[in-house]
């Protein structure tokens, strides 16, 4: 293992690899290293709108989990004329045929919005054409703690909280109701201003009207993600939300609108306590709109690089006690979190399968076989293992743990003369992955006690080595028609 100029360790990569020389894995190596929390920095996807009853997601066991659709969304508002109806002003989305002549109505009743410069409130249609509604002048059945994003938002993208046993949790207050108009409806590359030291981000909700235009892109150290809820009468696609959150300091912009209305929520997203056991089980998160995606999809469909199959490593960069035997224990990949959970559903999203292994990263015995330290190992299950063995020897132990167990029989440190000198075949238990296969992504994470065991010498010592929790994607070789989305924690 080498060093680096700063004295932090340099995370070893699979060698003699076309993809070790791809400059798409090069590019991904340099973003996860130096941005393994930022480069979470936003978040998004759609949920369709039903008429009927919600139906929930189920888990493994059949358990009710979340919402997965929404029932339609009625808006209210107070017109500027108070002798209007209040049935001419409420609309339901998607819009319904005795309602959607209100739309007009709640066009003329927006006022111009503004934005911040230099402390004032601006209005400059170069800038930013749009028109608003202040959260006292409406109000809307639209609720997104009831479906999930709040909680998605949360264990997205907050950070944890070092040794701590809560996570931290999300509220999110409503601001604005923001219309933009075609043909020229905009708001050109800004940057949020938090109105207090709690607040971290923003959350827009786009609801089913017809537009074209007006995308979201949201940009942060030279990335952008683009949201584009626009759509038609015409599109296949059912009535739904759309739904963006990002960081307040990423800069972003809404696109010109070409052609009808877009018409948005904004909620100011402020830290707080709470939990979540998401990673997984969310349907509404598209992993498609995360930062990191299309890297790590074109790394992964490159052809000839993955011929023969191999691995992308990636450690985990959030604490989490991944060889607890206690009530505490890891439970991957529920309690994943920020930039963790992100890299799993990527990697999900893509058909690959996802292990969770321990990654020790100093055995402290001799390998007879290489005549030096042994290498960092890639270990079966994360569970604490005590070695106990009175006669046998580490290595023993070690071909146990890593998967590589040798049958046809047992192997000891000191042989007889009458021993073969020829090693067995051994044995690959499933899942068994050599650590210098794995291409790594970046540097060894939290470590945890992994393995302890009493070392014969001169004297005997109690020995302990630490891992690293990782995730490990496997890329099926090119003839190799698997995938499936599936996730192991151990054979």
């Amino acid at each position: 293992m080498s060093n680096t100029s700063s004295g932090e360790s340099t995370m070893p990569t699979a060698s003699q690899s076309k993809i070790s020389e791809s400059p798409l894995f090069r590019e991904l190596r340099e973003s996860v290293a130096k941005e393994t929390v930022a480069f979470t920095f936003a978040c998004g996807g759609t949920i369709p709108i039903v008429s009927s009853p919600l139906d929930t997601a189920e888990d493994v066991d059949g358990d009710k989990l979340r919402a997965t659709e929404c029932l339609p969304i009625d808006l209210r508002w107070d017109p500027n004329d108070e002798s209007v109806l209040s049935s001419e002003t409420k609309l339901t989305f998607p819009l319904e045929p005795n309602t959607e002549k209100n739309l007009d109505r709640l066009i003329k009743d927006t006022v111009p919005a503004t934005f911040g410069l230099g402390g004032e409130h601006v209005y400059d249609e170069s800038y930013r054409k749009a028109t608003k509604l202040d959260p006292t002048r409406f109000s809307s059945t639209f609720n997104p703690y009831e479906l999930g994003i709040i909680d998605a938002i949360a264990q997205t993208l907050l950070p944890s909280l070092r040794h701590s046993k809560q996570t931290r949790s999300v509220k999110a207050e409503l601001y604005k109701l923001n219309l933009y108009s075609g043909p020229s409806g905009k708001f050109k590359t800004h940057v949020d201003t938090p109105r207090s030291p709690a607040q971290f981000g923003s959350l827009v909700v786009c609801l089913p009207v017809e537009h074209r235009g007006g995308a979201l892109e949201v940009r942060h150290k030279g990335k952008t993600v683009t949201f584009d809820w626009s759509n038609s009468e015409g599109d296949d696609k059912g009535p739904s939300i759309g739904w963006a959150a990002f960081y307040s300091d990423c800069e972003h912009e809404v696109l010109e609108v070409t052609h009808g209305h877009r018409l948005t929520l904004t909620y100011n997203l402020f830290c707080v306590r709470g939990n979540g056991q998401l990673g997984g089980n969310y349907p509404w998160l598209d992993p498609t709109h995360l930062p990191l995606y299309k890297t790590i999809r074109s790394l992964v469909q490159e052809h000839d690089g993955w011929r023969d199959g191999g691995y992308l490593g990636y450690n985990c960069s959030h604490v989490y006690p991944h060889t607890s035997k206690t009530n505490l224990n890891f439970l991957a990949p529920d309690n994943l979190k920020g930039a963790d959970m992100l890299m799993y559903e990527i990697f999900r999203s893509l058909g690959l399968k996802v292990s969770f292994r321990p990654v020790v990263t100093d055995l402290r015995y001799y390998d007879p076989e290489t005549g030096e330290d042994a290498a960092p190992v890639v270990g079966l299950k994360l569970e604490w293992t005590t070695w106990r063995f009175p006669r046998d020897n580490v290595e023993e132990e070690y071909d146990k743990w890593t998967g590589k167990v040798y049958s046809n029989r047992r192997r000891y440190y000191w042989r007889s003369d009458s021993e073969s000198e020829s090693e067995p075949e051994p044995t690959r238990e499933p899942g068994y992955i050599r650590f210098e296969d794995v291409h790594w992504l970046n540097n060894f994470g939290h470590k945890e006690p992994q393995i302890s065991w009493v070392a014969h010498g001169n004297e005997p010592a109690g020995v302990t080595t630490y891992s690293c929790c990782a995730i490990i994607a496997e890329i099926p070789s090119r003839g190799s028609q698997e995938t499936g989305n599936k996730t192991v924690q151990s054979p």
